[in-house]
């Protein structure tokens, strides 16, 4: 359990998340994020296996967006079979399922599936 980056040659990165994904990982998360933008323009999270994870998680995922959009990069988030639990801590955490967090700092919101 954790995290660990999926590379296939050819195609973006995937940092997969699993298990309790929390503030305990936070750093890890961050820390692996922001050495792959320095690699490549686009990054997928993959949180499809996170068995919980919370505002912390939430709050860094949309930092790091901020930062890819900072440099013209993306961010793409995948909550595969998680899209209850996702949204649950979304509109727990004071975001709105259509319309993203309350400040719309964001040009993409990463939890609207926009493209």
């Amino acid at each position: 359990m954790g995290l660990h980056m999926n590379k296939k040659k050819g195609e973006p990165p995937v940092l997969v998340l699993e298990g309790d994904v929390g503030i305990a990982m936070a750093s890890d998360i961050k820390n692996e994020i922001m050495k792959v933008m320095g690699e490549t323009d686009s990054l997928t999270v993959d949180l499809g296996n996170a068995e919980r994870f919370d505002i912390s998680c939430v709050q860094l995922l949309c930092s790091a967006n901020r930062s890819f959009e900072q440099k013209e990069k993306h961010l793409n988030v995948v909550v595969g079979k998680n899209d209850d639990l996702c949204q649950k801590v979304l509109t727990g955490s004071g975001y709105e399922p259509q319309g993203g967090c309350p400040e719309k700092l964001c040009k993409r919101c990463l939890w609207k599936g926009e493209g």
